[in-house]
């Protein structure tokens, strides 16, 4: 199967993989992953199981291509989990299979690593995590060691709401569900993350997975518990530093939490399921909480809120 690649949708250009890799190019190989302005991202399954690709790069009009990051992880879907960091040119997130050879051979359980560009996908490395958790403890492992010491996060193979998995048109704002040792660990044994500089240092907001959500540009940051029925959420008016907690009446598992796809509203929406012990799954009922921060906000932002 040959991948065709057109700027005017009028005359086309066969793409060129390297020449190791096209020999092993098959028929449902490619999934065409967010790209940037100046390059063409794709996924290849080079292996014989199409839950393992490699990724390539294009140059500036999608012609040629260069492998970028073996082992990348894939579902039975097609979905790849890579996400570039919105409004941020060339930093993105991967996660790679760092056992490929025993799930390609023994069908072993994949052991997934996270891995960050920012650099346009030319050079990856581990996600330096934080030094210290919620409680500003100490980390239990040497964050000076990558390989065994890294921040791994779960993505858009396993997704948990709707939208971005990372990151919001909030410029430099990144937020994860992932774990910190030498693999991701499964999603209820995960912690919530937040970056203010697109990745590049991270802080633990939350114990526990949380779905989030961006709104005023990033002036408010909504979370909520995803591994139990609350009846709170929570939000921070000042990037993260502190939270206060929103008390909506009703006991529910979240299933859902959003606002607008440009995160520039302060309104925000949350659907959970009522929880009964005498209801079946099938009978289950749903509530939907409107939240309005509005009036969170004092004042209007001065020239001397801004950061340099």
């Amino acid at each position: 199967m040959m991948l065709y690649v057109s700027v005017d949708t009028k005359t086309w250009a066969k793409a060129q993989f390297p020449h190791a890799s096209s020999a092993r190019l098959r028929e449902n190989a490619y999934t065409i992953v967010e790209s940037t302005t100046h390059s063409l991202a794709v996924d290849v399954v080079l292996q014989d199981l199409g839950s393992i690709g490699t990724l390539f790069m294009s140059n500036s009009n999608g012609t040629f291509f260069v492998e970028s990051l073996k082992d990348t992880n894939r579902n039975e879907y097609g979905f790849v989990d890579y996400e570039n960091i919105y409004g941020v040119e060339g930093v993105g997130i991967s996660n790679v299979v760092a056992n490929a050879q025993d799930v390609e051979g023994r069908k072993a359980t994949k052991q997934l690593k996270s891995v960050i560009t920012f650099d346009d996908g030319s050079t990856w490395a581990p996600i330096k995590p934080p030094s210290t958790d919620v409680e500003g403890k100490r980390i239990a492992c040497n964050i000076a060691d990558t390989n065994d010491c890294s921040l791994h996060f779960h993505s858009v193979t396993a997704p948990h709401n709707f939208g971005r998995i990372f990151s919001s048109p909030a410029p430099g704002f990144v937020m994860g569900v992932g774990s910190i040792g030498p693999n991701l660990k499964p999603y209820e044994d995960c912690d919530t993350f937040l970056s203010d500089d697109a990745g590049l240092t991270w802080k633990m907001i939350r114990t526990d997975a949380h779905k989030y959500e961006f709104g005023d540009s990033g002036s408010i940051l909504v979370v909520v518990n995803d591994e139990e029925g609350v009846d709170t959420v929570r939000y921070s008016t000042n990037m993260g530093k502190d939270w206060k907690s929103y008390n909506y009446g009703i006991k529910m598992r979240s299933r859902l939490l959003m606002t607008l796809p440009d995160s520039t509203s302060q309104k925000f929406i949350l659907l959970g399921q009522i929880a009964r012990k005498d209801q079946k799954a099938d009978q289950s009922r749903y509530a939907i909480v409107f939240l309005d921060f509005a009036n969170t906000r004092s004042r209007k932002c001065e020239e001397s809120d801004f950061e340099k």
